[in-house]
């Protein structure tokens, strides 16, 4: 049975997988490409026992995307949100996500305030005069930027009664990884192009050298205390490598003592970052997708080996996994082979290919100073000292 027939038969619940929507949508536009016609008619055919996909079809006029209001924009709004919960297991940004303040860009950048913690009110009594808290308000914006790439797959994958299944997981998998390794980083926020890591800025401290569970708890109290003088720290999340967490786990029979505490890949196995996710602030728009199979692609990442479309100015190597505004690489003609493995040009139509280009409105922000802290050379998962 091909992708086609298997979700035309198949009933839509509810309670589907995260991101199947997003996958569904992928190979309707997939198959209105190859029948080169609009999009609407190929949903009606494909999903017809679908009742909320059909309602919103109905209500479209055009080609249906995911900018468009109505048809994809409520349907993917909604799966935007299922996938940051269905990627919350293998991803430490859906995680602190759902512990901190979730707001929307809609026309503009919002700002989420908060108040010097050094203002304080008063018990006032009848007819007492109530004091103006004289603190400092002020409001971090969460910068609207993009998670954004393109992958090519095969029409014999596009062909496959796997294709809808495979396309989800791709999804899933891309989105943890891309959101954690932007989330835990150093990096500055460059304006328009990418949040600030939470590690930017911030002077990690040294672990306790006790090992086992006595260096974690001198070190979760060597947090707290440092949450404490910067005036927060009542809903503090740690975030560790996989590896301590699983250890930790053995160590506790799994049971953490009520800490919120997430494992990662991202985060090198001997640092434990801090953040009280009363303080963090994170916007995620439904993702745009579009599809072809006719276009040219330069076949480079942004990676910190060139050729890259991680670009300066000049044409130098820029920064890894930040593509500023107007920058990418240029193709010229050269002899084909290894050397030239990046700076080739592929065409989709040639190669039997077709292009997936995702495009993630995402943005994130601390909100209060003082309110990500962190300790290296931690030694939680070793032997306790004799």
């Amino acid at each position: 049975m091909t992708a086609r027939q298997l979700i035309h038969h198949q009933h839509v619940e509810p309670d589907d997988p995260p991101g199947l929507r997003l996958a569904q949508l992928a190979l309707a536009r997939t198959v209105a490409h190859k029948e080169r016609c609009d999009v609407l008619p190929i949903v009606q055919r494909l999903f017809p026992n679908d009742s909320a996909a059909l309602a919103v079809a109905r209500a479209a006029s055009g080609s249906a995307d995911t900018s468009t209001a109505g048809w994809a924009a409520a349907l993917l709004r909604a799966d935007t949100v299922a996938m940051l919960r269905d990627i919350a297991p293998i991803s430490a940004a859906a995680r602190l996500a759902a512990a901190g303040t979730q707001v929307r860009f809609e026309t503009v950048v919002p700002a989420v305030p908060w108040i010097d913690p050094s203002a304080e009110p008063a018990w006032v009594g009848e007819g007492g005069v109530i004091p103006v808290l004289q603190g400092t308000v002020a409001g971090e914006r969460i910068p609207r930027c993009k998670l954004a790439g393109v992958v090519s797959i095969t029409k014999e994958l596009e062909r496959s009664s796997d294709g809808v299944e495979v396309m989800r997981q791709m999804l899933r998998m891309g989105a943890a990884n891309m959101l954690d390794r932007s989330l835990l980083d150093a990096a500055a926020a460059v304006p328009f192009v990418r949040p600030a890591g939470l590690l930017n800025g911030v002077v990690l401290g040294t672990g306790s050298a006790a090992g086992g569970l006595a260096a974690m708890a001198a070190d979760v109290a060597a947090l707290h205390a440092a949450f404490h003088a910067a005036g927060c720290g009542a809903d503090v999340v740690l975030i560790v490598n996989s590896g301590t967490l699983a250890a930790l786990s053995v160590l506790t029979l799994g049971s953490l003592g009520g800490q919120q505490i997430i494992g990662t890949p991202a985060v090198p196995a001997d640092t434990c970052i801090a953040v009280d996710a009363a303080y963090f602030a994170s916007a995620f728009e439904p993702i745009e997708l579009d599809i072809s199979g006719g276009v040219m692609l330069t076949m480079a990442n942004a990676d910190d080996t060139a050729p890259t479309q991680a670009m300066d100015a000049v044409g130098a190597l820029g920064t890894a996994g930040e593509v500023l505004p107007d920058r990418g690489i240029s193709v010229a003609g050269g002899v084909a082979g290894a050397a030239n493995v990046g700076y080739q040009a592929v065409s989709m139509f040639q190669a039997w290919k077709l292009a997936i280009r995702l495009a993630w409105p995402v943005g994130f922000a601390i909100t209060m100073p003082g309110a990500v802290q962190g300790l290296e050379d931690i030694t939680w998962a070793n032997a306790p000292t004799p």
